[in-house]
């Protein structure tokens, strides 16, 4: 069972990965939200049924 305090560092860490690769650019406030995206996109936690 992952911690709830991992996935936080995980979505941390990837949010900053994206914000600068992306900083680089020019993009700034959907970022977040996008990057949230991609991920719940990519790696869904499994839902337990109840």
């Amino acid at each position: 069972m992952i911690s709830m305090m991992t996935m936080v560092y995980e979505c941390v860490h990837l949010v900053r990965e994206v914000l600068q690769q992306r900083s680089q650019l020019q993009i700034t406030r959907p970022t977040y939200a996008e990057a949230i995206d991609e991920k719940s996109s990519i790696r869904k936690p499994p839902r337990r049924p109840g």
